[in-house]
C-alpha cells in the first residue's frame, strides 16, 4: 500500500512565476537608459513569462494615423513587425483600444469585430494576440 496527498498548486506557481518575472523587469529597468531598452525588456520578459513567440511595444502617432514597433522581442526566427504601420489597417482593433479595452484574439480570422483587419494582421504574419491599450488623456498613444 502506498498513501499520500495530492496538493494543486498551479496558483502559488502562477504567483511565484510573476513575482520572479516583475522582479527580473526591476533589475533591467534599473540599467535601461531609453525608452527603447524599456520597451526591449519589458517585451523580452513578458515574451518569455506568457511563452509566446513575439512581444513588443508600439507607440501610437494619432495624428500621422499610424503606430510604430520597435524592438519587437521574438523566440525563434520570423519576420520582424518593426516598421512604422497604417492605423487604417486595423480599424477594429484601434476602435477597442481606443475604449481602453484589452484586446484578446485567438484568432483573427473568426474573431467577431475584426474582419476588416484580417489582412493587415496577415501582412504582419499574426494570427492570435493580446493587446492592452496605454491611454493618456483618454487618447491612445501606445
Amino acid at each position: 500500500r502506498m498513501y499520500g496527498i495530492v496538493s494543486d498548486i498551479t496558483g502559488q506557481k502562477g504567483a511565484y512565476d510573476c513575482a520572479a518575472a516583475l522582479l527580473k523587469l526591476g533589475d533591467r529597468l534599473s540599467d535601461a537608459t531609453s525608452i527603447e531598452e524599456v520597451a526591449k525588456a519589458a517585451g523580452e520578459i513578458l515574451g518569455e513569462s506568457l511563452a509566446v513567440g513575439r512581444a513588443g511595444y508600439a507607440v501610437v502617432d494619432a495624428a500621422a494615423e499610424t503606430f510604430t514597433l520597435d524592438g519587437n522581442w521574438l523566440t525563434r526566427p520570423m519576420a520582424s513587425m518593426n516598421g512604422v504601420h497604417a492605423i487604417a489597417h486595423f480599424p477594429g482593433t484601434i476602435s477597442r483600444l481606443r475604449s481602453g479595452s484589452t484586446l484578446i484574439v485567438k484568432d483573427v480570422r473568426s474573431f467577431r469585430g475584426l474582419e476588416s483587419d484580417v489582412n493587415g494582421y496577415r501582412r504582419l504574419g499574426v494570427r492570435s494576440f493580446v493587446k492592452v491599450p496605454l491611454l493618456r488623456g483618454g487618447e491612445l498613444v501606445g
